[in-house]
């Protein structure tokens, strides 16, 4: 991920649907929610959840796919998709989710959402 948005921040916003910029707010907001250590086993997946999950929910992919992208096994993916989605509500929902009360401003909130995070899956 590093090489593309250093390299190719077009391919990398084609990728993630989201510019090097925005991927840098969010990282910034959510990694303390979602941070883990290192082991001497296995590095902390770091950054990787956030594209995983921005991946996810941008294309729809499946985690068999994810597991072919991002090299972490597809049950990790469905621990770390959960875990991020839950981060990214609990730091922007004051900034981003308002709780509509009916249908139309449901529509409203997915529209905006879409636009301001090119996310089309949000209903």
């Amino acid at each position: 991920m590093e090489e593309l948005r250093l390299d190719d921040q077009e391919s990398f916003y084609s990728y993630l649907r989201i510019t090097p910029p925005m991927f840098d707010e969010l990282s910034e907001r959510v990694t303390p929610l979602i941070a883990k250590r290192d082991t001497k086993y296995r590095k902390a997946l770091c950054g990787m959840k956030l594209a995983i999950t921005l991946r996810h929910l941008a294309t729809g992919d499946g985690y068999a796919t994810l597991h072919y992208d991002f090299r972490v096994a597809r049950t990790t993916i469905g621990l770390v998709v959960r875990e991020v989605c839950n981060a990214l509500v609990m730091e922007l929902k004051h900034d981003v989710i308002d709780c509509p009360v009916d249908s139309d401003a449901w529509e409203r909130v997915a529209k905006e959402f879409k636009t301001r995070w090119n996310v089309p899956h949000a209903r």
